[in-house]
């Protein structure tokens, strides 16, 4: 459309040109008679129309200026017939109309212009023929009239040719251009498809290779998944393609992924990264990180999900969790059992000397007087009193001094056997008490009364638990664990022989599980039986033979705890007789006594005495010190903790340089130390745990100075 305007528009100007020049030269002829005032008047009005035609196409209305200069060609066509009858300058005239009809118009207004033309002439031929027309044909007028209408044909033409030629060159330039540019554009193109495709080689190498799996959800559904995704959870791309996404979480995730994913398509904030629980495909459940953004996928939106296995980070932060409450747990019975050792050195002192005070009564007060009855309750007495000690001592982790080789099997059986035990039964009437005990036991070292007493504290928590009818089952087997089990305890690999106490009972719940060990901890009605410790016992006793324990409970559902000690295959210990008094008495010989405390000095002193010894006794290290300067002694008693000054260990190391060859025996309320070790390792005999036996102290001494 632009094209024709630009011809009409050029067309009209050059028209107009050469009508304004036909239309002077016409009036010049009209002076001297040469031409009609008609084709005078023709020409004028010719260059009117064509004046308005180009102010048409400068207004904008050039389709409808178009249509003139055919008009206007028709005209003096028929003119030039007129003037000149049937000859070449109207013909001329009538093809250069329709060739300006069917540049402008098209060819179907070429055929209508060619039958207007071809009529008007056939009609303008006929009425000339039959001489109803006679044509102004004197030799000037026709000759003016051919050199006009010749000249006008020729200018016509040849502008005609000009405007076609400059109108197509501007066309193929328009076009060249065009091509130049368009292969330009192809090359640019090109080259952004190059780096187009290239960049997406890289994000498809990126998105392919990332570490996290990357998955692309619309409506639900899994749009794309990249080769991490098929290796983390292990389905095939066409089965992540056909499977829901809400599917590959756990049941217990799905409703906050779904609510999480809502809120994520709605557009509403949500946080950047979520921790959800998903399936494999082999059934597993793993832990993982999401991190969603909002896509359009498809001219839809989408999310696009960034997924990472935190799996094994969760297993280490757990291990690390355990291990810090394991910790805390252990600290927390340091410190409790520290507070248990100090009250219980304290407490041994005083039934050290009861004991002591007691035996002495009983070896002056002959059998048959009534004295002597009250003397054995008392005796009696501090050996309870003694007991709570050593579980005091226990907490402490103080408190196993006897190390054998022992059938657990046979602490069992014993205990069944115990009054104990039998008051239990009857307490619990309704509960039924079962033994599974593996035979060929793997044998332990430690100490039957401590793992005794552990027994039984268990068997009474189990029965207590069950409120009506239930069941007891202490079981006993050999087992080789060929790697660590992670419980309540972090059970190392190795031989085990365990213990395992079942009930039927309430069970323990979460909330308590992690106190049951605590000293003084206890949810038992106040005074309806045990002290808090029964548990806290345990664990020492477990702890001290380096043993492990793990606790299984469910509320309602009954508890187990299993007792891991370290197996050994060293025969059994030979139990102990006891010893007749004359094996362990004295000859006389001379001992000091080392106590800070007196009435510990005045106990050893009588017991000793009785045995046959001669016995001085100093309160502290110093004065011991000065006593063996200016005398000699066959055997010291020292005692490791004396305050204020020095103490057993330092005592010792200066008795040396006294005499090197002084004998020593140790005592102290408390189990063995390094500062016992390191005092036995100068020379030092045997170590004695208060309160003082005769038995073992007689024994003790006697060992001492025969070695």
């Amino acid at each position: 459309m632009a094209r024709r305007e630009y011809i009409i528009r050029n067309v009209l100007f050059f028209s107009f040109i050469v009508a304004f020049s036909f239309t002077l030269i016409s009036f010049g002829l009209y002076l001297f008679g040469k031409m009609p005032l008609d084709t005078l008047i023709i020409y004028s009005v010719v260059s009117i129309l064509l004046a308005a035609a180009i102010f048409l196409t400068n207004a904008g209305y050039w389709h409808s200026a178009g249509i003139i200069p055919p008009l206007l060609m028709y005209f003096p066509a028929v003119n030039a017939n007129y003037i000149g009858g049937i000859d070449a300058p109207g013909n001329f005239m009538y093809a250069l109309l329709i060739i300006f009809v069917a540049i402008i118009y098209g060819y179907r207004k070429m055929w209508i212009a060619l039958g207007i033309c071809l009529v008007t002439y056939l009609c303008l031929a006929g009425m000339i023929s039959i001489g109803y027309i006679k044509p102004y044909r004197t030799a000037e007028v026709v000759f003016a009239s051919r050199v006009v209408l010749t000249s006008g044909f020729l200018v016509g033409i040849a502008l005609m040719i000009w405007l076609l030629g400059r109108s197509y060159r501007t066309e193929i330039d328009v076009r060249i251009k065009a091509e130049e540019l368009l292969s330009r554009k192809n090359e640019e193109l090109g080259t952004l498809n190059e780096a187009l495709q290239k960049s997406e080689e890289r994000y498809k190498s990126l998105v392919e290779n990332a570490d996290e799996a990357i998955i692309v959800i619309q409506d639900g559904s899994i749009k794309y998944v990249n080769s991490r995704s098929i290796a983390s959870f292990g389905y095939s791309e066409q089965e992540f393609l056909s499977i829901p996404i809400f599917n590959l979480v756990h049941p217990e995730d799905r409703e906050a992924v779904t609510r999480r994913y809502l809120q994520k398509i709605s557009g509403d904030k949500t946080p950047t990264r979520n921790t959800y629980r998903a399936f494999h495909k082999n059934g597993h459940t793993k832990w993982i990180e999401i991190s969603s953004v909002l896509v359009d996928w498809e001219g839809r939106p989408a999310t696009l999900n960034l997924i990472t296995d935190i799996s094994e980070r969760r297993r280490t932060e757990e291990e690390k969790r355990n291990l810090e409450e394991r910790l805390q747990r252990a600290q927390k019975m340091e410190a409790l059992g520290q507070l248990a050792g100090g009250v219980a050195h304290d407490l041994n002192n005083v039934m050290g000397i009861m004991t002591g005070y007691s035996e002495l009564l009983l070896m002056d007060i002959p059998e048959g007087q009534r004295a002597r009855s009250h003397a054995e309750k008392i005796l009696q007495s501090t050996e309870k009193g003694a007991a709570i000690i050593q579980d005091l001592l226990t907490l402490a982790r103080r408190g196993v001094t006897v190390s054998e080789v022992i059938d657990l099997n046979h602490i069992v059986s014993g205990f069944l056997k115990t009054p104990m035990f039998e008051m239990i039964k009857d307490y619990h009437s309704r509960v039924n008490f079962r033994a599974e005990l593996q035979e060929e036991l793997l044998s332990i070292k430690g100490s039957p009364v401590h793992l005794e007493k552990s027994l039984m504290n268990l068997v009474t928590n189990a029965a207590e638990s069950i409120t009506g009818l239930g069941e007891v089952t202490i079981r006993t087997q050999s087992r080789y664990l060929d790697k660590a089990v992670l419980g309540y305890d972090e059970v190392r690999e190795g031989d085990y022989t365990i213990l395992s106490i079942s009930d039927t009972g309430m069970g323990i719940p979460a909330e308590h599980r992690e106190k049951i060990f605590e000293p003084f901890y206890t949810k038992k009605a106040m005074g309806r039986s045990g002290t808090g410790l029964g548990l806290a016992i345990v664990w020492g006793t477990v702890k001290d033979h380096s043993g492990y324990i793990d606790v299984q409970s469910e509320g309602g559902a009954g508890t187990t705890f299993t007792l891991y000690f370290p197996a050994t295959r060293e025969e059994l210990t030979t139990p102990k007789k006891k010893t007749p008094i004359e094996q362990y008495v004295g000859n006389g010989e001379s001992i000091l006594v080392v106590d800070d405390i007196a009435e510990q000095r005045d106990v050893a002193s009588g017991l000793l005495t009785r045995l046959g010894y001669r016995v001085h006794a100093v309160s502290s290290g110093e004065e011991a010190l000065d006593y063996l300067r200016r005398n000699k002694a066959d055997i010291l008693v020292l005692d490791m903790i004396m305050t204020p000054g020095i103490d057993g260990l330092e005592t010792y190391q200066r008795v040396l340089e006294i005499n090197p060859r002084q004998k020593a025996i140790l005592v102290s309320g408390f189990s063995e130390t390094d500062r016992v070790t390191g005092a036995q390792a100068l020379g030092a005999g045997a170590y004695v745990k208060k309160p003082y036996m005769m038995e073992n102290i007689g024994l003790a001494i006697r060992n001492e100075l025969h070695r």
